[in-house]
């Protein structure tokens, strides 16, 4: 299981480059164990992310067929800040997430939360923001409960193991899909992990905090 999710968090890595590449507003890749599948999304940018840690996330499902979606999610949102303060012990990256979402750093001195949606965006402020964004879809990659923490991971365990399935997250407020990337998942096609010798490369040329999950 553990070596499951390696490999899955190694695909991730490539998350905003992809996007990036497809021009979609919210990018998703899956992993399918054959019981159950593990997806993380991310965004194309830092604009869209702050925009999912507002409004949250929501996960559709369709049988391949059929043409009405279906909600199988609540409305997922990022952790609380407290939340984080607490994940930062135990996962230090976390800080970088929590910057991005609540701009402790660059919130001092302000009042209210209406002050800070009405106060404009430095140039600084928007550099920064893009840094972390960077910075925080890599550290979602290589954690687990990071990705969670910053709602962009879920586990769907669907009824049919036979089943061939279609896919899409979107942000919370949307009806319709905008540009994102829907996937289809063969329950019985489960993803496939490389051979021994190259996971031993691979994990080899990882951050240490990849190769302890």
């Amino acid at each position: 299981m553990k070596k499951r999710i390696i490999i899955f968090c190694l695909a991730l890595i490539s998350l905003p480059n992809s996007a990036k590449a497809q021009e979609n507003e919210i990018e998703l890749l899956y992993f399918n164990h054959g019981d159950s599948i593990s997806f993380r999304w991310g965004t194309a940018n830092g604009e869209l992310f702050s925009i999912g840690a507002r409004k949250g996330y929501v996960m559709q499902r369709r049988i391949k067929g059929q043409q009405e979606w279906s909600a199988i999610s609540g409305v997922m949102r990022p952790a609380s800040d407290e939340r984080f303060a607490l994940l930062e012990s135990s996962q230090p990256d976390a800080v970088v997430v929590r910057e991005l979402i609540y701009h402790n750093s660059r919130n001092q001195g302000k009042k209210d939360n209406k002050q800070l949606e009405d106060s404009p965006k430095s140039g600084e402020d928007a550099f920064e923001d893009n840094f972390l964004f960077g910075m925080t879809m890599y550290v979602c990659d290589i954690s687990l409960e990071i990705a969670k923490a910053a709602a962009l991971y879920y586990m769907d365990k669907p009824a049919d193991k036979t089943a061939v399935y279609e896919y899409r997250v979107l942000f919370g407020d949307q009806q319709n899909a905008g540009k994102v990337r829907e996937v289809t998942v063969d329950m019985l096609q489960k993803s496939v992990l490389p051979a021994p010798d190259v996971l031993k490369q691979t994990l080899n040329r990882q951050p240490s905090s990849l190769r302890g999950l």
